[in-house]
């Protein structure tokens, strides 16, 4: 009888977690969906032994590259394509001709008329610095498995955008070009933007990021088939669309959260402590994205990138689902008091699904379009697809934390804290921004 008690127990342990990622559609943070903004989740804010505590942290995000589709780096920006002036102008010239104007910014430039319809690619760089500071809080309730919390951050962005003449890789004419046409086609990508309504290359704001509220439910095991500790934790949440969203006049601007989306999500944390001070664990989850129509979102005509589309309005986004997984190591009391952990986090986003929702479709989008529009006989098919794919990220992320815990201590302090700093570094990725992120911060337990 005993022995079928454990097999059970057995089953549900190492079973039950796999059980509820399959069929549980709302299964990892919220806040861990942005490409721009870490926000990776503490292990130690999970297995918390049933108590409550409320800890705030200050945070410091910098971030100049993303990785590229393949190998290597990209512009920041470039994470919405290439960006070929040709392409631009001639999403503006479609838009033009629909209202019966015609559009050449070459005219004006006397003698330079020959640069139209070729192909101008500039490179696009851009950076991107943050801080802020997070408030979060876990309640327990009645002393039971469950308990309830929230989390916000509270933060400053600020981005910019640097573009470079590509001689290389635009038309062949390029490589001859002298630094007065340089400068004269930089200068016509100046105008074409202050015609498409852009404002700048600089942008900075303050604000709060999504609210995330989530139930949790913790149970612990203690000394159970030779290991000195085993912890299960399971938690679903919804992400409250309260951050800062994207400006589309800004090229530079990125979004603090999901953009404007609801998410329903949960989290799976399994523990063991293998002997005295060895912990490892695994934290593991997926998260849903509800769609939703932006109205005023830039619409490219062919293959520019989006943040410079000149058709404006209703789309319709669907992103794709975001899977977590992140396998961790501590070693505890180094000191009296003293723990380090080693994490290994990957994170990857599906296909976004976009759909045209303008009233007027004169002029038709890339979403739509059947024909070849550019000077590459590049199908509007091909394009969907190279956006579509561009849509699809994955993060690399290794971090390194150190806790004080003044229980382990043998502190007698108020409010047991627990001081850390943690440090995520991103090593790999595709189609994403290479974030690095600094956190210190304190949990105080009640």
């Amino acid at each position: 009888m005993l022995l079928r008690t454990k097999s059970k127990l057995t089953i549900t342990l190492f079973f039950f977690p796999f059980f509820i990622s399959c069929f549980v559609p709302f299964i990892g943070a919220s806040r861990s969906i942005n490409k721009w903004f870490p926000f990776l989740d503490r292990p130690e804010s999970y297995v918390t032994k049933n108590g409550s505590y409320v800890y705030p942290a200050l945070f410091i995000t910098s971030a100049s590259t993303a990785f590229n589709n393949g190998s290597g780096n990209r512009g920041i920006p470039e994470l919405w394509g290439k960006y070929d002036l040709q392409e631009v102008i001639a999403g503006l010239a479609a838009v033009r001709a629909a209202q019966g104007e015609t559009y050449n910014p070459f005219i004006d430039e006397i003698g330079y008329t020959d640069w139209d319809q070729k192909k101008l690619l500039f490179h696009v760089d851009g950076k991107i610095r943050s801080r802020g500071i997070v408030f979060a809080l876990e309640k327990n309730i009645f002393e039971t498995d469950f308990s309830v919390g929230a989390f916000l951050p509270v933060m400053h962005v600020d981005t910019s955008l640097l573009y470079r003449f590509d001689r290389n890789g635009s038309h062949a004419d390029a490589l001859e070009a002298t630094e007065s046409e340089v400068f004269m086609l930089d200068r016509v990508r100046r105008q074409v933007h202050r015609d498409l309504c852009l404002k700048g290359a600089a942008w900075s704001k303050a604000g709060f990021g999504d609210l995330d509220l989530h139930l949790r439910w913790r149970r612990y095991w203690d000394h159970k088939y030779k290991i000195r500790g085993i912890d299960l934790t399971l938690q679903t949440g919804v992400s409250i669309p309260t951050g800062m969203k994207r400006d589309e006049d800004y090229p530079s601007s990125v979004p603090v959260g999901t953009n404007g989306h609801w998410c329903w999500y949960g989290d799976l944390v399994a523990e063991l402590e293998l002997k005295q001070n060895w912990r490892f664990g695994v934290m593991a989850g997926l998260m849903h994205q509800v769609h939703k129509t932006h109205g005023g979102t830039r619409l490219p005509y062919h293959a520019e990138p989006s943040l410079f589309g000149a058709l404006v309005g209703d789309v319709c986004i669907s992103p794709g689902m975001t899977l977590k997984f992140a396998p961790y190591f501590t070693l505890e009391n180094l000191m009296d008091g003293l723990h380090a952990q080693f994490r290994y986090t990957y994170r990857r986003h599906s296909s976004d699904k976009l759909k045209d929702k303008r009233a007027c479709k004169e002029v038709l989008s890339y979403l739509e379009a059947s024909i070849a529009k550019s000077s590459d006989i590049c199908s509007s098919a091909s394009v969907r697809w190279s956006r579509k794919k561009l849509s699809r990220w994955v993060s690399h992320y290794l971090t390194l934390q150190t806790v004080y815990n003044s229980v382990d201590a043998m502190k007698n302090w108020w409010l047991d804290p627990k001081i850390y700093a943690v440090f995520d570094y991103a090593f790999s990725g595709r189609n994403v921004c290479k974030s690095h992120q600094f956190t210190v911060g304190v949990e105080l337990y009640f």
